[in-house]
């Protein structure tokens, strides 16, 4: 008997997806096993653990369960289709495109390393009427080179590279490391003004989702990266366009000091950093020696989001404080 994709339903951590297409990619990654002296070979070998991967296309109805994974490095994500499931799936793409006239479709990539079980169970299930997202409700905020008016278009991408780690004797990774990540956004519009350096441009910008008549159905994206390219085209008989990508390589919003509590610095005085984003910092660094670079860590407790009490390390020298998340 055939089935269609009205037969199967698709869920992350038990939480229905309303998916316009999905594709499981299943590999066994074994390698022909060879004798001395022999070409050929019937035998095969496993040389690694599972490497099984999930591409998914949905529809943003409201908060996305995937969504949080951008940032979490805790915990993984579970998988059912159709009665077949995997229980730790981690996500290593996650983008969109928002353009007129049309819904906000997520595209996702989940990596699994363990085999997909279970036995297909076609469902019948009833048509459910959503409330799905689109460009006009979209709303675009933040700063840039010049003006921020008349948006056309928005996208997002966010992709990270996992390494699963094994240990002799298990084909389930004992754990997974998590290795550089990126978050870019691309905007166009007609009147992005402004000039662009060479070293780029600081930028926060985010895109709050918001339907105008149901306050549930949100979700926000932000970006707090670099401006690394910007674009003018036009051609005859139409407007002049403008184009932003800004790209960062953390997934969380940059920590930015506005001011400190003492003008004149000496070591083992403790300190008030001001700010915003302050709840993100793992290291608070110091010039020391006459630097001019900050190098060195200094004791700290976060006291909120806009402020951070520090206690200045010995050998402090006059040059700027940096935080890091």
């Amino acid at each position: 008997m055939q089935y269609t994709f009205r037969n199967a339903e698709l869920k992350f951590n038990d939480k229905s997806i309303l998916a316009d297409s999905v594709n499981f990619s299943l590999n066994a990654p074994i390698e022909g096993v060879f004798r001395e002296g022999e070409k050929n070979s019937y035998d095969f070998a496993p040389v690694n653990g599972n490497d099984n991967s999930l591409s998914v296309s949905f529809l943003l109805t409201g908060s996305c369960v995937l969504k949080n994974y951008i940032d979490l490095e805790t915990g993984s994500i579970s998988g059912y289709f159709g009665g077949l499931y995997f229980q730790s799936g981690y996500l290593t793409s996650y983008s969109f495109n928002a353009n007129p006239n049309q819904p906000i479709s997520v595209n996702a990539n989940l990596k699994f390393f363990e085999p997909l079980t279970g036995n297909f169970s076609p469902s019948e299930n009833t048509a459910t009427d959503y409330k799905i997202l689109n460009i006009a409700d979209v709303s675009v905020t933040g700063t840039s080179l010049g003006s921020l008016d008349d948006i056309d278009s928005v996208s997002y991408s966010f992709n990270q590279n996992i390494v699963p780690q094994y240990i002799i004797g298990e084909t389930k990774p004992r754990k997974i490391l998590f290795e550089s990540k990126e978050i870019s956004m691309n905007i166009n519009g007609a009147h992005i003004t402004g000039n662009l350096p060479p070293q780029g441009i600081w930028a926060d910008y985010q895109i709050t989702l918001q339907h105008p008549e149901i306050s549930s159905l949100s979700e926000v994206y932000f970006v707090n990266g670099k401006i690394t390219n910007r674009s003018i085209e036009t051609s005859a008989g139409n407007e002049i366009k403008t184009s932003l990508t800004i790209k960062q390589n953390y997934t969380k919003k940059r920590p930015i000091i506005t001011s400190i509590s003492r003008s004149t610095i000496y070591a083992g005085q403790q300190l008030n950093i001001y700010g915003r984003n302050l709840l993100n910092v793992e290291k608070v660094l110091f010039c020391i020696n006459g630097e001019t670079i900050p190098r060195k860590e200094a004791t700290f407790t976060i006291g909120s989001d806009t402020v951070i009490r520090a206690v200045a390390p010995a050998g402090v020298s006059r040059g700027p404080i940096e935080l890091r998340p």
